[in-house]
């Protein structure tokens, strides 16, 4: 179908226009000619019999002279901060989660609420998570990230779903098992495919103007290290992450995950946890950085979904000691169970001399 307007060639090079069944999309730098298309629809849907309403048509502009000339050019308009595209929200000004999009993560925390009545395994319960509760919070996330604070609390409903590791510190949830699962992580990744298949139709723009996929893209990536060495390749120590136009696409999305479970990781290392701070103690800040590169993983993860319920504790760091019990409880016993000395981690993993000797 074509609509009775007519442009010249570099008119139509101009605006972007999308349709999807009966959902008519477009951007325009020009304002009367944005305004004339409206218009030009229009009167071909009152020509073929199609009956629209006008209140329905929505509008914004992000210079806010042309946003406030919009109620008086086109009154019977909706005129409101952002417009909503096959149920994205879409607005050319930075601002808070559109009711929309919290509406959205809300009912995502609500799928995870009740999902986790279900009376299935660990690793059952993370795949159903993974089909339910994250393509729900995902959605509509274009050319922006959502907050952290918003991604952690959908990322810590999988620890209420599953009833499990509770006390494991986030950041190391997060580097062992957030790569599938973690909303910052897959935002990225999935806003690097879609650049990439942009690139491989000629429409991605490398650009720095905020509202876009690339610029959003360039700052998450800014912050975890990535310094840019041409348009679409970047580096971070000695990988180089570059967008391809089709092919290696899957390698380089592992490249991002690495980068975000690295920064995750140094980021748990300078924290308060006693782990950490003995961590610090033993190493030099080099050293500590050289052995969070090496750290394999990729095998620890693996590792992690393959086992138990205890294992998974060890795995995630997320026990306590005898110590830790008697400092938060006041009918808690601080002593080593078996030699009676101050029972804190490094006593019970490391030094007691008389804890039973495991079995063969």
């Amino acid at each position: 179908m074509q609509s009775e307007a007519s442009y010249t060639e570099a008119e139509a090079s101009q605006a972007t226009t999308r349709i999807y069944m009966d959902d008519r999309s477009w951007v325009d730098a020009d304002f009367d000619r944005a305004l004339q298309r409206a218009n030009q629809w229009h009167r071909w849907s009152a020509s073929v019999g199609l009956k629209e309403s006008r209140e329905k048509i929505q509008a914004c502009a992000k210079p806010q002279r042309i946003h406030d000339q919009l109620p008086m050019a086109q009154p019977d308009w909706s005129i409101p901060d952002q417009v909503k595209v096959l149920g994205v929200s879409v607005r050319p000004k930075m601002c808070a989660n559109t009711e929309l999009e919290t509406d959205r993560l809300k009912a995502a925390l609500k799928r995870a609420q009740l999902l986790s009545c279900l009376p299935v395994p660990y690793h059952r319960k993370l795949e159903i998570y993974k089909m339910f509760v994250i393509p729900k919070a995902l959605y509509g996330w274009i050319i922006r990230f959502s907050t952290k604070a918003d991604s952690n609390k959908v990322f810590n409903s999988l620890s209420k779903m599953t009833g499990s590791n509770y006390v494991a510190n986030p950041l190391i949830r997060s580097t062992i098992y957030g790569g599938a699962c973690h909303m910052q992580v897959l935002l990225a990744t999935r806003l690097f495919k879609r650049l990439c298949r942009m690139r491989s139709r000629g429409t991605a723009i490398w650009t720095n103007i905020p509202g876009t996929p690339a610029k959003a893209l360039r700052s998450w990536l800014k912050d975890l290290g990535w310094q840019e060495q041409t348009q679409w390749t970047w580096k971070r120590d000695d990988i180089t992450l570059h967008a391809p136009l089709h092919t290696e696409v899957t390698a380089q999305c592992h490249h991002i995950r690495m980068s975000w479970r690295e920064t995750l990781l140094r980021k748990w290392a300078g924290g308060k946890r006693h782990e950490a701070q003995e961590w610090r103690r033993l190493t030099s800040p080099l050293q500590m950085r050289a052995e969070i590169r090496n750290l394999d993983l990729e095998a620890a993860r693996k590792s992690f979904m393959k086992s138990d319920a205890p294992a998974r504790a060890i795995n995630l760091g997320s026990t306590v000691s005898p110590a830790w019990m008697g400092r938060k409880h006041a009918d808690g016993d601080p002593r080593c169970p078996w030699c009676n000395q101050l029972g804190n981690f490094l006593h019970i993993a490391w030094h007691c001399s008389q804890i039973p000797k495991a079995k063969d």
